[in-house]
């Protein structure tokens, strides 16, 4: 994020003065990345009712984390290794491959959910279905 000539890495660190060998100091700097650009802002975006973005919000943030933990991998490949790895309700048959084809590939790529995906705020996914 940039304001005026001041690059930020994260919303309180400016990109220039951190200080990549004291690595004490980047989790921290990493962390108010992650929560800060990402998780933040999707909270309140849930807290509005705003499932759609707030999906879209926690996609990037999985894709970026993917990213940094596999970082050789890839896109597919490394997220949903991710997924499988931090996630357990992934760990079923296929469904990190779909949530990645059909959910991340859909948002970032068309701008929606491919078929038969969705987001919802019920607790039960079947408190939705009309019968």
């Amino acid at each position: 994020m940039r304001e005026r000539d001041t690059l930020y890495f994260s919303p309180h660190y400016q990109f220039f003065a951190i200080d990549f060998n004291d690595p004490k100091k980047l989790v921290d700097v990493f962390a108010d990345r992650v929560y800060g650009f990402y998780l933040n802002p999707a909270k309140l975006l849930s807290e509005n009712s705003d499932g759609f973005a707030c999906g879209l919000l926690c996609i990037a943030t999985i894709d970026f984390l993917s990213r940094i933990t596999y970082p050789t991998e890839k896109v597919g490949d490394r997220m949903e290794r991710w997924l499988r790895s931090n996630i357990k309700e992934f760990n079923t048959g296929d469904c990190a491959r779909r949530f990645y084809e059909d959910f991340r590939n859909g948002l970032v790529h068309e701008g929606r959910i491919k078929p038969f995906g969705e987001f919802s705020f019920a607790a039960n996914a079947n408190d939705n279905i009309t019968r």
